[in-house]
């Protein structure tokens, strides 16, 4: 049936498509170019070629041309620009086939070695050769390496160095690390370099066992390393130019004279190349005017908003200040160094109103079941910051946020393909009464609201499956609320980064996170991107004799992975927010008229202070009352996940 109170504003959820996005790409001038390389392309062909050209020494022995490009920036940065994820994934699938089909130390000694010679001593090399320029490389390499692949180095040295004491590979000399010039960004010393780490075997774990939950936990360290070098290609395709001239006057002179020559006839064969694809322009312009016989629109007058403030030094002298129509502003200069001039359109008065704040509030509805559930609440505290808090936008993006919120921001953390969510909304509701006002001694407080009972999730027993969640959230037995561990990807990704490995991840992710079906084309398992589980079985789970070790990463970051309660009470004290020594019971009562009571029931322990009339100044938040207040504030991460088909998830 119909429901009225089901409309959303169509602004919420439909976009729209703008101007620009009504384009086709196939029409514009610079779609297809007749050669479309770039500079990178163009080194990285120069490199390709040399390997096919004979280069005789003093001695008439043949090598190739290739060692004269090895030492110069400008082609080490094309190299590193050039997106070669897939053929190293693609030796790693190999490599990790290989020693599934029999497990040997050779096929160890074989993935330690890819690693480090594929993937670890290049990004040591790369940095150390742009470690002194003022290139976009290089400080996008200090950054990644500080924030993760620091401590993901620690942890394959440890792993490798294990290998050899127990299995007898051959060691690998990180000394390179600690005594090059760049040791201050890996952070590594000698006791790092010489770590043996023993994952916790089983107890009488057969040999080939142990060789293969080593070998679990080094090639758990590829992907870390591979998304890394992958997030180096943008910044290094960046610095190419800014390399071949140098704003550093004693980099100037590094260019060997033939590398020079090179760069000089690229800069030339560039300026050709840009006649040369001015051409599909030039085309497209000549069907559209003389074939198809289009005429050019008239031109239109650009708009521009623009705020008005009061200056500061007469907002005592002007409270309010008028503003005629036709008021020229200067808007800059165009292409062709001639001034743009906007006129006000109307008459404004500017006073000293101003905007204190930007925020937005999004109900996130979901279609469940045929029907629209609300999913959640998500909050901007500063809409005009690029994740809704803190991040400013990147310089050169475009500077804007939804305007009737959103689930997610327009942040994307660099080692992450996604958005990330916005803040949940605080959700609960205060009541105000003189009753509330409690000086001391033991204190019981039932509190009981008349409800009206209505199809819940498509259940029409709203209060039958009140109680099912009731019973999930509230231990009756022991009269306490049932404390929740949340887990998600954008967590497991911050563990990462403050150095939680990523072996540990994939344990917790292959116990708790995995969907009850694969993925029906490929088989692989798929996983929740975000999910609670109770605290007691998080316990358990830590407890087991082989998580151990996961046991003590876990502890060590206690605020990401912490526990959390459905909900939270509070009443007002006098210096501060009081909250209830224990919840003694929760439940709904069925009454007639198809009504229920709902019943939350909590004591105030004689140590806990007086329950007062509320004070703004203190507690800091204006609710428009000074009686006396208990807030219930419920916990927007916690929700019930039911998989239907290895898809739908229902939020209760």
């Amino acid at each position: 049936m119909f429901n009225c109170s089901n409309l959303l504003h169509p602004f919420q959820h439909d976009p729209g498509t703008s101007q620009r996005q009504r384009i086709i790409d196939e029409l514009l001038s610079d779609s297809v170019k007749i050669d479309g390389r770039s500079m990178a392309d163009i080194l990285n062909y120069f490199v390709k070629i040399s390997e096919g050209i004979n280069y005789y020494d003093s001695n008439l022995s043949p090598t190739s041309w290739k060692p004269f490009f090895s030492d110069s920036i400008p082609f080490m940065l094309a190299a590193i620009s050039k997106d070669d994820s897939q053929k190293l994934k693609q030796k790693f699938e190999l490599y990790r086939f290989l020693f599934e089909k029999s497990p040997s130390t050779a096929g160890l000694q074989l993935m330690i070695f890819f690693l480090y010679h594929s993937l670890i001593n290049p990004v040591r090399k790369w940095y150390g050769i742009v470690a002194d320029t003022d290139l976009p490389l290089r400080n996008a390499m200090e950054q990644i390496i500080r924030n993760g692949l620091a401590s993901r180095l620690k942890d394959f040295i440890g792993f490798s160095n294990a290998a050899a004491s127990l299995f007898g590979t051959k060691r690998i000399d990180f000394m390179k690390f600690v005594n090059s010039e760049t040791n201050d960004v890996w952070n590594l010393s000698l006791t790092d370099v010489y770590t043996v780490t023993v994952p916790q075997f089983h107890e009488n774990l057969h040999v080939c066992d142990k060789i293969r939950e080593l070998y679990r936990n080094i090639a758990g360290l590829f992907p870390v390393f591979m998304e890394s070098i992958k997030l180096f290609a943008g910044p290094a395709a960046d610095s190419i130019q800014p390399s071949l001239l140098p704003l550093q006057e004693d980099l100037r002179q590094e260019h060997a004279p033939h590398l020079s020559l090179i760069y000089s006839f690229i800069s030339l064969f560039q300026k050709l190349q840009g006649e040369l694809n001015k051409k599909t322009r030039e085309h497209l312009k000549f069907f559209y005017t003389e074939v198809l016989r289009i005429k050019p629109a008239a031109a239109r007058a650009d708009k521009a908003h623009i705020v008005f403030e009061v200056q500061k030094i007469l907002k005592d002298q002007y409270q309010k200040y008028l503003l005629e129509k036709g008021i020229a502003l200067n808007g800059g200069r165009d292409k062709k160094n001639a001034d743009i001039v906007f006129a006000t359109d109307e008459d404004i008065v500017v006073n000293e109103a101003t905007v204190a704040d930007i925020r937005t509030l999004c109900l996130n509805y979901q279609t469940v079941h045929n029907e629209l559930n609300l999913e959640g609440l998500y909050i901007a505290p500063s809409a005009n910051k690029a994740d809704g808090i803190e991040k400013d936008f990147i310089d050169g993006e475009p500077v804007n946020w939804f305007t009737l919120g959103n689930k997610y921001s327009k942040w994307i953390s660099p080692l992450t393909k996604t958005p990330q969510k916005h803040p949940p909304a605080r959700t609960g509701f205060i009541l105000g009464s003189p009753v509330l006002f409690l000086s001391g001694g033991h204190r019981k407080i039932d509190l009981i609201i008349d409800c009206v009972q209505e199809d819940f999730c498509g259940i029409a027993n709203g209060a039958s499956l009140f109680n099912e969640v009731r019973d999930a959230l509230f231990d009756i037995a022991t009269m306490k609320i049932i404390a929740w561990i949340p887990l998600s990807q954008e967590i497991f990704r911050k563990a990462v980064s403050e150095g939680f490995s990523a072996a540990s991840v994939a344990v917790i992710k292959d116990r708790w996170m995995k969907k009850m079906l694969a993925n029906p084309c490929t088989g692989e398992p798929r996983y929740h991107d975000e999910l609670v589980i109770k605290h007691k079985d998080w316990e358990d789970f830590l407890n087991l004799p082989g998580n151990l070790a996961l046991k003590t990463e876990v502890a060590k970051l206690p605020l990401l992975f912490k526990k959390i309660y459905p909900f939270k009470i509070s009443l007002s004290g006098e210096k501060e927010w009081i909250t209830p020594t224990a919840v003694t019971n929760l439940q709904l009562i069925p009454t007639p008229g198809g009504h229920f009571n709902f019943l939350i029931s909590f004591e105030l322990g004689a140590d806990l202070p007086a329950v007062t009339f509320y004070n703004k100044e203190i507690l800091k938040e204006d609710f428009q009352t000074e009686l006396p207040l208990m807030k219930v504030e419920l916990d927007d991460t916690i929700k019930i996940n039911v998989d239907v088909e290895g898809e739908t998830e229902c939020c209760l």
